[in-house]
């Protein structure tokens, strides 16, 4: 099941040249509604970028965000998520079209359990509760491979972009979760003779828990609730 966002406002800002070196600055804010026109979650986040770190050609970028968010995937509940974040990430450019990136993320995630459903017993709202802890931290890094062959990023009319990611959490990073997540996606622009460009996008991961057997969200398989909510797969 994919997220539930049916209306999504952004708005960002930003400066490209600070003190006149290329250093940048953005920030961005986020609200949404899920299907039922219910508040889902508001993000905001900013974000430094130093295009030549340590006088190479390598950017680095430090992120820090904070977000709320409503989880209603069981109806009979609502689990309330406050979110901080901050990561730093690194990008070398192997040549015109490859790009090389690390990345090392920081959640910590405070989450309360409300129970909409008066029908569930006191014993099975305890059993519930049990599951859900009141916070959880995640530690992870991600290296990532990006070949992009676009004509243009922004509005592209032909090429394509093929993006190799794998990624370890917890272990000797730390953190309340472990798993290891590997992906891969590719996308395709066509044109044709009239003007319209076909995009096609396949994507495809795994994710394998590993260490102590925590889990995150009540009512669903067991080896998924090893994985924090955020970090499983969407359609």
């Amino acid at each position: 099941r994919g997220p539930p966002e049916r209306l999504r406002v952004t708005a960002p800002a930003g400066h490209r040249n600070l003190t006149s070196r290329g250093l940048g600055l953005s920030v961005s804010g986020l609200y949404a509604l899920d299907a039922d026109a219910r508040f889902y979650r508001w993000r905001a986040q900013t974000s430094l970028l130093e295009p030549w770190l340590f006088g190479t050609r390598t950017r680095g970028v430090i992120t820090a965000s904070v977000e709320q968010r409503d989880e209603r995937s069981d109806p009979r509940w609502v689990i309330k998520q406050h979110t901080n974040g901050i990561s730093f990430s690194v990008r070398r450019e192997l040549n015109r079209f490859t790009t090389l990136g690390l990345v090392q993320d920081n959640l910590y995630v405070q989450q309360q359990l409300q129970v909409l459903d008066r029908t569930i017993s006191p014993g099975t709202q305890d059993s519930i509760e049990a599951e859900t802890p009141s916070s959880y931290t995640t530690h992870k890094l991600q290296l990532y491979l990006d070949r992009d062959l676009r004509d243009n990023p922004i509005n592209t009319t032909r090429g394509s972009e093929q993006v190799l990611t794998g990624t370890v959490a917890g272990g000797p990073l730390k953190g309340t979760s472990s798993f290891l997540k590997y992906g891969f996606q590719s996308r395709w622009f066509t044109p044709n003779r009239r003007g319209w460009v076909l995009g096609t996008r396949v994507q495809a991961g795994i994710i394998k828990p590993f260490g102590d057997s925590t889990g995150f969200t009540p009512g669903v398989d067991p080896e998924v609730a090893r994985v924090p909510d955020e970090e499983r797969f969407r359609t």
